[in-house]
């Protein structure tokens, strides 16, 4: 059907067709309903890219996020109240097309949906929160969430990747739903941990421990330091208190995950205790390794004698009484030492069975895991998080212990989604 140009409406006709001659209220009406329906588009867009935010605050909730079946029917009353009564075909057309891309998205909001009714069933049950969410919500009612996220993905007919992408986090969350009702201290515990990193990934480390010693500014540099320890110290009562609840846990795979996890956290602040106060030469000798490690896994030439070198001045520093925070950093270097020592004889390494040792992980432990930057994109995140599930997950892998690497690879990403607000 041809469309007539806007200058030509007032005229109420169409030199080219007949079909359409609307009037100046017809125009009208159209123009408010075009704007009407772009803002509540808007409005649905983003509560789509904002899932957990608050619209007026921008405080995030784990409890609270726009049940996606109050977006369908929004979008119902939208095709009712508006879109029906559009006259200029050309304009309902691309309302139309709006409309149903639109409506295609909102199937997304099942997961961090999904992801709050666990998280009020974790708190709920949780023995070590005081406060509670006074919402009546049951285990029956997130397994029909469940699956009605798989039913709709048939209703639109979703395939592919996407479709993948989409079932994998309702795997995840699936598991995450059993763990927090196999064991009803986990949500208190992941809080903590979750409150923890976020502190630590907040600080910049590398500038955190570097100041320069002023003379000049003696006085502030001891208050600085006096400040540090209070963080610091701080962060090992969190870490401790994780440590605490993981003791307490009924579920013998859950508890041991962990306190293992508790016990890295805990070591890793410890060692950052030591290392604003640890010996330059400690600092200088994991330097040197590091870059003998990049420069031997580069296919540079193994520079035996410099890490003969470096050996003795491990252990000359090994023998030395610097404390339990000093060793500590000695026990990280040891390791470092050994696994340069096997990359420069010519001993292959693989770096994805080593992702899954905790103990030299640290409060990195979910970045490590996954082998991405701290800093990665939330695409960065997904790709390395998608090809681990292609190596190990169950279904697809043979190794005798694919199931529980899964089951650590998905606590990985979840932790990042939690922290990264992804």
């Amino acid at each position: 059907m041809p469309k007539f140009h806007e200058l030509n409406w007032e005229k109420g006709f169409d030199p080219e067709s007949e079909e359409y001659a609307p009037t100046k209220a017809d125009i009208a009406s159209d123009l408010i309903i075009k704007e009407e329906l772009s803002r509540s588009f808007a409005d649905i867009e983003r509560e789509l890219n904002h899932p957990t935010e608050d619209r007026v605050t921008g405080e995030k909730s784990k409890f609270h996020v726009t049940d996606p079946n109050d977006l369908f029917d929004s979008l119902a009353y939208l095709q009712v109240d508006y879109l029906d009564k559009v006259k200029d075909p050309e304009l309902l057309k691309k309302l139309k097309v709006a409309f149903t891309k639109l409506e295609k998205k909102v199937y997304k909001q099942f997961i961090p949906f999904i992801d709050t009714r666990i998280n009020l069933i974790g708190l709920n049950n949780s023995p070590f929160e005081k406060y509670k969410y006074r919402l009546g919500i049951s285990v029956k009612e997130i397994e029909g969430y469940f699956t009605q996220a798989r039913l709709i993905l048939e209703h639109f007919k979703i395939s592919g990747e996407v479709k993948i992408d989409f079932l994998n986090e309702i795997n995840r969350l699936q598991e995450k739903f059993e763990r927090y009702l196999k064991e009803p201290g986990l949500f208190s515990f992941e809080r903590v941990e979750e409150e923890l990193q976020k502190e630590l990934s907040d600080i910049a480390w590398s500038e955190y421990f570097s100041r320069p010693d002023n003379n000049l500014k003696a006085f502030d540099n001891e208050r600085a330091r006096d400040e540090d320890l209070l963080k610091l110290n701080s962060f090992l009562l969190k870490a401790q208190l994780m440590q605490e609840i993981s003791k307490g846990m009924l579920d013998k795979e859950i508890k041991e995950s962990c306190e293992a996890r508790a016990k890295s956290l805990f070591e890793y602040v410890e060692y950052l205790k030591a290392k604003s106060e640890a010996p330059r030469e400690l600092l200088g000798m994991e330097a040197e390794l590091m870059d003998l490690l990049n420069q031997t896994e580069n296919g540079g030439r193994a520079d035996f004698e410099r890490l003969e070198v470096i050996g003795v001045r491990l252990k000359e520093m090994k023998k030395k009484r610097l404390g339990a925070d000093q060793a500590a950093i000695i026990d990280r270097i040891s390791k470092l030492f050994s696994k340069t020592q096997r990359v420069a004889s010519g001993e292959v390494i693989d770096e994805d069975e080593e992702r899954f040792e905790f103990e030299t992980t640290g409060v990195d432990w979910a970045w490590s895991l996954l082998g991405v930057e701290r800093n990665a994109s939330k695409d960065e995140v997904r790709r390395a998080y998608h090809k681990l599930v292609l190596k190990y997950h169950p279904d697809r892998s043979k190794m005798k212990d694919a199931e529980n690497k899964m089951k650590r690879i998905n606590e990985a990403f979840g932790l990042i989604r939690r922290v990264k607000g992804f």
